[in-house]
């Protein structure tokens, strides 16, 4: 059971009790299914994506590849230095609207 924050499936559980979706008729399953193959074409889209390029998702976001340069960490334990090789990773960042929101909330 989850402590904190919400699962993929609450997540489907709030767009199922969408007025839009209830007119629809889709029933949790269809939406549980649709949900599924949306992050399923995010995922994949994401792990294809070179350096530079970005998804955006217009009210949510934008996703970027970018690449990490090689680097010498140390380990806190030891003390050891360690090669860190270079590498790609994702970035988000949250889109203008739910940025004022959320700060606006804070007030």
């Amino acid at each position: 059971m989850r402590k904190e924050g919400i699962g993929k499936k609450e997540l489907a559980d709030i767009v199922y009790h969408n007025r839009q979706v209830e007119e629809m008729r889709l029933t949790r399953k269809e939406v549980a299914i649709l949900m599924d193959t949306f992050l399923s074409a995010v995922k994949d889209t994401l792990t294809g994506l070179s350096t530079g390029e970005r998804i955006e998702l217009r009210g949510l976001g934008s996703f970027q590849a970018k690449e990490r340069k090689a680097r010498t960490a140390r380990n806190p334990k030891t003390g050891e230095s360690v090669k860190v090789p270079k590498r790609k990773t994702i970035t988000f960042k949250l889109g203008r609207e739910i940025r004022i929101s959320i700060n606006a909330k804070k007030k």
